[in-house]
């Protein structure tokens, strides 16, 4: 898997301006609750592969589950340490194979911890009934 190199906006932007530049960035944006973590290798790099229940999108997710590809986590790794049964923000690439990608290197975050961004996010594409 090719990992994907992230456009990280100059630090002194207000958060108002990262958070554009983040989903503009993005291939999809959506908040969900990781469901399911399974571990794989690919081309010899540990992987997760994280199924989410979506809870909104933000930006092209309009499914009721996403499976996301994050590096496994370790010092020194990119991978974002996904918690089964917790709630994120996620800011996804699209690698070369056309799986869905996040890591550390996005905005993406704890749901809980994510207010300013939700808040510049605005208006969501699509709502899930629950």
């Amino acid at each position: 898997m090719t990992s994907k190199a992230y456009s990280t906006p100059p630090p002194e932007l207000s958060v108002s301006r990262k958070v554009k530049h983040e989903r503009s960035n993005s291939k999809a944006v959506f908040s969900g609750q990781a469901l399911e973590i399974v571990e794989r290798k690919a081309g010899g790099s540990p992987e997760n592969v994280v199924t989410f229940r979506v809870i909104e999108s933000w930006k092209r997710v309009r499914t009721k589950t996403v499976k996301i590809v994050t590096p496994r986590p370790k010092p020194a790794n990119c991978g974002y340490d996904f918690r089964v049964g917790e709630s994120y923000l996620v800011y996804v690439q699209i690698v070369g194979d056309g799986e869905l990608w996040t890591g550390i290197c996005s905005r993406t975050m704890e749901l809980a911890k994510a207010a300013e961004d939700l808040q510049v996010l605005g208006r969501v594409v699509l709502q899930q009934s629950h």
